[in-house]
């Protein structure tokens, strides 16, 4: 599971940082953003998977808190990114840096609990 994961963090830092715009982005933040949010659900969903929340899971305390953590950031970042492609697509000025910044998050979130799982 370790290999999975470690696996799916490169995957979002790489994305994270890719240049190449998807078909149909706005622009390069737009698809750096939704890779990024595409590659935390699926690392969201093997997390639950592997750590189940409850008050019968085997999992500590701290890894439930790590994981509440990302999805946290995972939620900001896909509200960040849906104001961003709003007033991008009305003819509005959007905020890239912002939405950068909580890519960031999401990424950090992830790289944190990496860190707390070695």
């Amino acid at each position: 599971m370790r290999l999975k994961f470690t696996a799916l963090l490169l995957a979002l830092t790489l994305m994270a940082c890719a240049k190449t715009v998807r078909p149909g982005a706005l622009d390069v933040a737009d698809s750096r953003a939704f890779d990024a949010l595409g590659t935390a659900m699926v690392t969201i969903e093997a997390l639950k998977q592997e750590c189940p929340s409850g008050p019968t899971s085997p999992c500590p305390q701290s890894k439930k808190d790590a994981i509440n953590h990302i999805i946290d950031a995972y939620n900001v970042t896909r509200q960040v990114w849906l104001d961003y492609r709003a007033l991008r697509l009305a003819g509005k000025p959007a905020d890239a840096p912002q939405l950068g910044a909580a890519v960031s998050k999401v990424v950090m979130a992830v790289a944190e609990y990496r860190r707390l799982i070695k």
